[in-house]
């Protein structure tokens, strides 16, 4: 869709991004058709989506050779609808099921080392040099419409960065960037202030809705760190090999940070007995 289409772009491991809007049910038939009569009988199709079912008629639809798709304990229906079934279980982790998919094409996910080094090529970024007279922190603390108790209360933010800022020598001089999208912006004024407030010597600076998603992700580059929830820009601050702080709240952090060695990461979770709940 294109709200994903800026997701995809930035990776730049696609040769073609074909769009299908969704703002109205004529251009979603009209481009939808128009996506099934550009691949249709292609070698192969991989349906990522775990949950929908648009992705799944859609896959069959393109009556592609070779259909790859998910699974799950629920969705028992999609098992007569793909050539190449994989199961996911929702509780484990995500990056377990995705690497199914490289194996069925004999092929083999790079370790993130490899993965870090090729996305700031990609992005065109160097690593940050440390300074020992200034530590600048990323702060996201907003996510999507899906999910949004993942988010933590502006008080509960400020305990969060008075803990943080303990660990640093009170001479260090701390800069925060509040990063979200264009609809969050009003929130991270409010935030902004707040935090200003309570720590008068930090310095605090909204990009919510400023910069596209593209030079965000880049801004990341230029940070020592991110604090944040559950969002897109954790995972994009892990792929710059950026350290991370991350709070949890309804997902089990297991189901989607996969460990590694590369990886700088504290994270903050208290397993609720519904968790994960999304979905």
């Amino acid at each position: 869709t294109s709200a994903v289409k800026p997701f995809a772009e930035i990776l730049g491991v696609f040769d073609e991004i074909i769009v299908i809007r969704d703002d109205s049910a004529l251009t979603l038939v009209g481009d939808s058709l128009a996506a099934i009569r550009k691949v249709f009988g292609c070698d192969a199709i991989v349906d990522l989506e775990i949950h929908s079912r648009l992705t799944t008629v859609f896959s069959v639809v393109t009556c592609a050779v070779n259909r790859v798709g998910f699974y799950t304990g629920i969705s028992f229906w999609r098992q007569k609808l793909a050539t190449h079934l994989l199961f996911c279980n929702i509780s484990s982790g995500i990056y377990y099921f995705y690497d199914q998919i490289a194996a069925l094409f004999g092929g083999q996910a790079p370790d993130m080392g490899m993965c870090v080094s090729a996305f700031r090529k990609q992005l065109g970024v160097a690593q940050r040099t440390p300074d020992a007279g200034s530590l600048r922190i990323a702060l996201a603390p907003c996510c999507s419409e899906l999910g949004r108790e993942r988010m933590l209360q502006p008080q509960e933010w400020v305990g969060v960065l008075g803990r943080r800022f303990s660990r640093e020598h009170p001479s260090r001089k701390i800069e925060i960037r509040l990063m979200g999208g264009r609809s969050d912006q009003t929130t991270l004024d409010e935030l902004s202030e707040l935090l200003g407030r309570a720590f008068p010597g930090v310095v605090t600076a909204n990009y919510a809705g400023k910069t596209s998603l593209a030079d965000s992700v880049r801004g990341l580059a230029e940070v020592d760190e991110l604090i944040c929830i559950d969002s897109a820009l954790l995972h994009f601050a892990r792929l710059l090999g950026i350290p991370t702080i991350s709070f949890w709240g309804p997902t089990d952090p297991a189901s989607r940070l996969r460990v590694s060695d590369l990886s700088h990461d504290e994270i903050h979770y208290h397993k609720l007995p519904c968790s994960p709940c999304v979905h």
